[in-house]
């Protein structure tokens, strides 16, 4: 007898009114909430929320009876899977059989073969179009999902809408399968081409199921035809509530006439009703009870290393909610495939299996139990092996083993027969396949198993994370416990998840015949078996009776939230429980429960629930009042004032900001058009303050130059030899660079560096000298090769001056005569001036030197500021200008020394002067 329910509902309209009505409700699908249900009665009427009963056979058949709609829409979509489908959110578990030449398809709009007959319907809808492909034609099925047998005398009913093209070419045929039948024992319940010839356009179709006592399926199929004009479409597949609820009386098994509609109601009018103040509203707007069910998951009565078939599951889960498919081929062979009902957050709690025991050993090694939160989606496919636990050593279905587990006898190596231990325990795993990529959620561990004589603590569980390959456990005489991803490991270790998951064999098969649980768990010999798990848990190499098999390791997906931390608790097979999971952030302990009015926070024991619902307070304290809150209003009105206020406040302040730097532009930009004059006198830029705050844009033949200009050299490709000094803003060095286009590679440069830690001007200053020597082109001006701003120190790469300084090189090739002839020969060419005790000589060759290139500067207007210039020389001998900034100094004009000067030169310079 299956199980059922009776309830009552009681009602009681006010306080005043003495009398009240109760009013009986009899269901039998026990396993679902009841709240969906509280408004159908035994007289199979069900109660809108506002009108009158309908009829139970109107409820979820696509039309809306109830002046809501309640009587239709989300309520009737929580029943099985696939059976209240309109296809518009996908196709509810039907699934198409390819075949050749046509199949059915979910389409939107109908194929050429039915139009315009079927051009009324809107939305998705199933259908096949025989008509494209010639010649003879095999069949095309549509399959249904997996449904439990209804009562014996419900009015247990499948309605569909049908539509083709005309003609008996391609004629539909609607067939029932049961679980347990062969194929050729299918009952084939309605056929199209028996029908009268009816006009063309949507017909609905009804018809009755009975007879059934196991799970079955349904499975629409086109009959073998040729020709145009095949088309048939297929929408709104719907099964009665009587299928699922009980009634009174006997139900004959006769077919319904076929209701014969001129048009079939669009997707539009089924998912939307006008109210009688004409105010239109969507079924997904109406309230809907929430679902609170869990969903548990278990070995459905296999035992051993094998899992579970489809028929002992379909056995085990017959009077609960769980509908689940069992694949029945590797590497998927005894996994449970469940489909996720809604998307939300789910709390999974994964067990273990236990190890099996030994001769000695009489209790278990525990599995695994941890609980996670995962979001998941609506839809999504959720595989889901169930840890079976490892065969026990005793007591045993052998007469001499038994003997032996009764005595508790001793090890003796030398007549014994190998074995004793228990099979170590199968984990449980729940995982995705995504695009054939497997991924798991969350996996419990399962126990080992324990060795013959084993007398050894409790292991520590083990939890592993995503960086931690999956591998089997290590085998020895018995095996190793199977992991998540590794390959296949001998006969007696456990099976990795992704080739099975199968339990390893015995050591011998004619001794101690002690498997491990379905899951990986590892075969047992004399020692026990390794659980299975994540990793696989390993097993003892010499085979010691002692040493138990090691447990299988634990793992949560970082993409979900632990809920309870990994445990060992489960002294039998594993489990898999499934559940959503309520908001109660709000609450003070976070756990809350259901009732009419939303949720309700729960309190620890001697704690009440305060009046504002959230906090928890002693019993025996008395709640004071909470103090007046300020309205609603009042709060907004605070919030848009200092808003407004906030704003205001920000664009005065931008505005402000933006007139400063308006003018500040305005009088940066007239200060650089006089600077950038040629009426701007040289004497004037010396006598100018600003010239020490303010870097004026260079003008280089009427065009502007910036930073872009230069040549970035990569720091990669330069080198530093030796250093060659200190100048006016750090040490320059000699080096060399490669890879500069135009350049000889490698090529020797000069590189001069500006430190690290520097001042805004010296970083402005150092770019402005490296613009300044970019633009030059002359002879007897050092030629910039490139620069390297783009890491620090920043470098410039100017031409290397092989020869040193102008000054230097004087000092180093002047005859080396006495003192006195030196003070002699110097005295013709420049006076000497006495100030205190020092002596001063000034080279003549500096004053014209001076003169010649601030004409030169100042003609160009590039004067910057009053700097001293330096030369190099760069062999052979040639004089060029190396640097136009430097260190501030003052200059004096004698002019008699430059007979002396030239005359000096002339040897070094190969018969010219410094300025030819």
């Amino acid at each position: 007898m299956a199980a059922f329910r009776i309830q009552a509902s009681y009602d009681r309209p006010s306080e005043q009114d003495a009398t009240a009505t109760i009013e009986p409700g009899f269901t039998t699908n026990c396993t679902m909430d009841i709240s969906p249900f509280h408004n159908i009665t035994l007289q199979g009427q069900y109660h809108c929320h506002h009108g009158p009963g309908v009829p139970l056979k109107q409820l979820c058949d696509f039309t809306m009876d109830c002046p809501l709609g309640d009587d239709e829409g989300d309520m009737c979509s929580q029943f099985l899977n696939g059976s209240y489908c309109s296809f518009e959110d996908g196709e509810c578990g039907w699934q198409p059989t390819a075949a050749k030449g046509s199949s059915w398809r979910r389409v939107h709009t109908p194929p050429k073969g039915v139009w315009p007959s079927c051009s009324s319907s809107s939305g998705a809808m199933f259908s096949v179009d025989r008509g494209q492909s010639k010649g003879h034609q095999v069949s095309t099925l549509l399959r249904s999902p997996l449904f439990p047998p209804p009562l014996r005398n419900s009015r247990c009913e499948v309605r569909f809408w049908m539509c083709s093209g005309g003609g008996q070419r391609g004629a539909l045929s609607l067939w029932l399968v049961e679980n347990s039948t062969q194929p050729e024992e299918q009952r084939r319940l309605w056929y199209s081409a028996s029908e009268p010839k009816t006009k063309k356009g949507w017909r609905r179709i009804t018809v009755p199921l009975y007879g059934l006592v196991d799970w079955f399926w349904l499975q629409f199929s086109t009959d073998n035809g040729t020709g145009q004009g095949s088309a048939i479409c297929l929408d709104n597949i719907s099964f009665s509530m009587d299928c699922f609820l009980a009634s009174n009386g006997e139900f004959p098994p006769t077919v319904t006439g076929t209701t014969k509609l001129p048009l079939k109601p669009t997707n539009q009018n089924i998912k939307t009703t006008t109210l009688s103040n004409g105010n239109s509203r969507t079924l997904s707007d109406l309230p809907t009870p929430t679902d609170s069910m869990k969903w548990a998951f278990h070995t459905c009565g296999a035992v051993g290393s094998e899992g579970p078939t489809p028929t002992q599951c379909s056995s085990s889960y017959r009077n609960s909610n769980v509908n689940v498919t069992v694949a029945t081929r590797s590497p998927f062979k005894g996994i449970q495939i469940w489909r996720v009902p809604e998307t939300g957050i789910y709390r999974i709690t994964a067990c273990g299996a236990a190890g099996g025991r030994s001769v000695l050993a009489m209790t278990k090694s525990h599995g695994i139990q941890l609980t996670a939160d995962f979001l998941l989606q609506k839809g999504e496919l959720l595989h889901i092996l169930v840890g079976q636990k490892g065969d026990d050593a005793c007591p045993n279905t052998n007469g001499i083993l038994n003997k032996i587990c009764v005595e508790q006898t001793p090890l003796d190596n030398n007549t014994q027969v190998k074995g004793g231990g228990g099979g170590g325990g199968g984990a449980t795993y729940v995982f995705k396949v995504q695009r054939g990529v497997h991924i798991p959620l969350i996996i419990a561990g399962g126990g080992g198993g324990r060795g013959y004589s084993s007398q050894s603590d409790s292991q520590d569980e083990l939890m592993d994370d995503p960086n931690v390959p999956g591998r089997n456990g290590k085998s020895g005489a018995a095996g190793g416990g199977g992991g998540w991803n590794d390959s296949n490991p001998g006969s007696q270790g456990g099976r990795p998840l992704i080739l099975g998951g199968q339990g390893g064999q015995p050591c011998q098969v004619l001794g101690w015949k002690t498997r491990g649980g379905f899951g990986g768990g590892g075969g047992a010999c004399t020692s026990g078996g390794g659980g299975g798990g994540y990793r696989g848990g390993s097993t003892s190499e010499a085979n010691d009776p002692k040493q138990d098999g090691e447990d299988g390791s634990s793992f949560t997906n970082p993409e979900g939230e632990i809920f309870l931390d990994a445990l060992k608790g489960m002294e039998s097979d594993g489990e898999v429980i499934i559940g959503p999971v309520q908001n109660c952030s709000h609450c003070e302990t976070g756990e809350c429960h259901e009732i009419e009015e939303g949720t309700m926070c729960y309190c620890e024991e001697d704690l009440v629930l305060a009046p504002d619902g959230v906090s928890c307070v002693n019993a025996s304290t008395e709640v004071s009042p909470l103090p007046p809150q300020p309205s609603l209003s009042h709060l907004a009105l605070c919030l848009s004032v200092g808003t407004s206020a906030l704003i205001a406040a920000l664009l005065l302040a931008v505005s402000g900001v933006m007139i400063m730097y308006r003018r500040k532009h305005i009088e940066l930009q007239s200060i650089q058009l006089e600077l950038q004059s040629p009426d701007c006198k040289l004497s004037k830029l010396r006598a100018s303050t600003i010239m020490t705050d303010y870097n004026p844009n260079y003008c280089f033949a009427g065009k502007s130059a910036s930073v872009n200009d230069l040549k970035e050299v990569p720091r990669r490709n330069i080198s530093l030899t030796r250093g060659l000094g200190h100048g006016a803003f750090g040490e320059v060095y000699e080096g060399m660079a490669v890879g500069i286009p135009g350049e000889p590679s490698p090529m020797q440069v000069a590189v001069k560096t500006l430190p690290e830690v520097c001042s805004e001007q010296d970083e402005l200053d150092f770019l402005m000298e490296a613009l300044i020597i970019s633009k030059f082109s002359h002879q007897n001006i050092v030629r910039c090769i490139g620069v390297s701003l783009q890491a620090l120190p920043r470098f410039i790469l100017l031409e290397l001056m092989a020869g040193g300084d102008l000054k230097s090189f004087l000092r180093e090739t002047r005859p080396r005569l006495e003192k006195e002839d030196v003070l002699r020969k110097v005295s013709r060419a420049a006076p000497i001036t006495h100030d205190g005790q020092k002596i001063h000589i000034y080279l003549d060759y500096m004053a014209a030197v001076m003169k010649k290139r601030s004409a030169f500067y100042e003609v160009r207007g590039f004067l910057h500021r009053c700097r001293d210039t330096k030369f190099g020389i760069l062999y052979p001998a040639v004089l060029k200008i190396t640097t136009p900034s430097g260190e501030q100094k003052t200059f004096v004009d004698p002019t008699r020394a430059k007979v002396y000067i030239v005359a000096h030169l002339h040897p070094s310079t190969g018969g010219k002067t410094a300025f030819d």
